[in-house]
């Protein structure tokens, strides 16, 4: 019954006639593992549920792909994301970030799905190059119909990123012959560094593996000072957690009461 109600205000916070109002985004900064640098945010959407508070993504986004409502969900995402990428860097031309977003498989199954990243860049006047775009690797890897969005994205000029690498079912030897440029290491081996070899020896070879290949590498779930450092000392570029505190302010604006109109 619980999942029924949640499944049903969910609709309706989705289906909100002028557009959705509950929905709000928050932002994870991604850092530089050498000097400490934001150089972009991973965008992550949570729902402002009237009753139960800020629910997060883990919360209702599988309840979203299950019931045909992640393509609105999605779709507002992509187009709050942008905005807030084109006010981020007017505010600092000189030195643009980056912008994650996560595409779920059934977004990338969408058929129009490079149509509307393609609208999105252009009404938000941002460099495509400036967007990155994670993928989980259960999403492409038995799918020739999600590859080929993928290349299609790649010409767009965003970047692609294979996200909680090592969870799924790929290799980085599989997903070479895919037009990826970033791998992101999942949080659970980043917390066994220090503590576990095993963990420390699936990292040095991931790392290693991505610059054979050309790839960048981002490790997640980064808390303390020491892991940061082994990541690095591994060969790591790029990190995100904790430890790295807030994003931007231009980037954490509220919305206030304002609804983001999803159509167009």
């Amino acid at each position: 019954a619980t999942r029924l109600k949640l499944e049903g205000e969910l609709r309706r916070a989705v289906e909100a006639p002028g557009g959705i109002d509950q929905l709000r985004l928050l932002f994870d900064p991604l850092v530089s593992l050498r000097d400490r640098n934001t150089v972009g945010m991973e965008a992550l959407v949570a729902w402002q549920h009237r009753e139960h508070g800020l629910l997060r993504a883990a919360d209702f986004v599988p309840l979203a792909e299950e019931t045909g409502l992640m393509s609105p969900v999605g779709h507002w995402v992509l187009r709050e994301a942008c905005q807030t990428a084109r006010r981020v860097n007017h505010a600092r031309p000189d030195d643009p970030l980056a912008m994650s977003v996560n595409l779920s498989g059934h977004e990338l199954s969408h058929p129009d799905i490079v149509t509307r990243i393609t609208k999105e860049i252009a009404r938000a006047e941002i460099d495509p190059t400036r967007l990155w775009l994670e993928i989980t690797e259960t999403a492409f890897v038995f799918s020739p119909s999600i590859r080929s969005t993928l290349w299609r994205l790649r010409d767009l000029g965003v970047r692609l990123v294979v996200d909680d690498f090592g969870t799924g079912y790929s290799s980085l030897t599989s997903i070479r012959e895919l037009p990826v440029e970033v791998v992101k290491i999942d949080k659970s081996f980043v917390g066994g560094l220090g503590r576990r070899t095993k963990d420390e020896r699936i990292v040095s070879t991931v790392v290693d593996l991505a610059r054979s290949l050309d790839m960048l590498t981002i490790a997640e779930g980064i808390e303390t000072d020491h892991q940061a450092d082994a990541l690095l000392e591994l060969g790591c570029e790029l990190g995100q957690g904790y430890l790295f505190g807030a994003a931007p302010p231009e980037a954490t604006r509220a919305y206030g009461g304002q609804r983001a109109p999803v159509g167009g």
